[in-house]
């Protein structure tokens, strides 16, 4: 061969590596594996595993995953109801799961209502995209039932989110309503995407 006919044979080689590898590592978590067909329990299982460490909303120093013919069991403990409802959809998102079994146990501090419902409040008025004022908070032995009218779901959306982060709730109903304006400033509809991305599992890395 050539030496020129050799580097040109050395040269498309490598181009077509270097795209394979950046389709590959830009291929969703376990796709490869669906390429040959579906992963094995123990992938699944160390999968979800990892997903729920780098997920920054979820403490899962407590949590256990177990995966058995397709079914992820989890278990163990959590600081909130949040971390316990983010850990299922983390579980559900992965090829090869056929169903999620969600026994965490919310370890509650006990605490007044009245506390609980300062403290939610609290993360109302940091919140960019929640008017603390449309939205109201009924709390009765840690179990919250929040009222109002937003103009977004994704406001309703957040301000549930909101209240099962924190300590001490045992339970939300998030009874708020949405009535949409005609029109909307830019900013506003700005955070509400912000606030979308923020909650999609499958966004988080």
């Amino acid at each position: 061969m050539k030496d020129v006919d050799r580097s040109m044979w050395i040269m498309n080689h490598f181009i077509r590596a270097i795209v394979l590898g950046v389709a590959l590592l830009s291929a969703p978590v376990g796709s490869w594996a669906a390429e040959a067909g579906s992963p094995n329990d123990q992938t699944i299982e160390s999968w979800i595993t990892e997903a729920l460490r780098n997920d920054s909303r979820i403490d899962a120093s407590k949590i256990k995953v177990i995966v058995l013919d397709g079914i992820a069991r989890l278990g163990g403990i959590v600081p909130n109801l949040s971390s316990k409802e983010y850990a299922a959809l983390e579980a559900k998102k992965f090829i090869g799961v056929q169903a999620v079994i969600n026994e965490i146990v919310v370890e509650l501090i006990p605490r007044p209502d009245a506390d609980i419902k300062k403290d939610l409040f609290r993360e109302y008025q940091k919140d960019p995209i929640i008017d603390v004022f449309a939205v109201d908070a009924e709390v009765k032995e840690g179990n919250v039932t929040l009222t109002g009218q937003v103009s977004s779901w994704s406001q309703r959306s957040e301000a549930g989110m909101l209240a099962s982060e924190v300590l001490g709730v045992r339970s939300v109903v998030n009874r708020i309503e949405v009535r949409c304006e005609s029109s909307r400033p830019d900013e506003e509809i700005r955070q509400d995407i912000i606030a979308s991305l923020h909650r999609d599992v499958y966004l988080t890395h």
